[in-house]
């Protein structure tokens, strides 16, 4: 069984090669390029880890991070933050 990754960042372009790149290496992934549908995504695509970027339209990075580690069922997840 792969591992599932959920790319959240609004760079689609960006998300997209970083899919491909991973999906290659063969994780299951999910990208999420909307920072106010990250919890909902989270919810049901069940990922074993998230690669957040920082600095993201509407909500940052760090508050949807700390939104995660508020709920139960994604206060496990490991995050990983990246940035350009």
């Amino acid at each position: 069984m792969s591992k599932k990754v959920m790319i959240v960042d609004d760079d689609r372009e960006f998300s997209e090669e970083l899919k491909e790149t991973l999906a290659m290496s063969g994780y299951e992934v999910a990208v999420v390029n909307d920072t106010s549908l990250v919890t909902d995504t989270v919810e049901t695509e069940k990922p074993d880890v998230i690669l957040l970027d920082l600095k993201m339209p509407k909500k940052s990075g760090l508050r949807v991070a700390m939104e995660l580690k508020e709920f139960f069922e994604s206060s496990k997840i490991p995050i990983i933050a990246m940035t350009g």
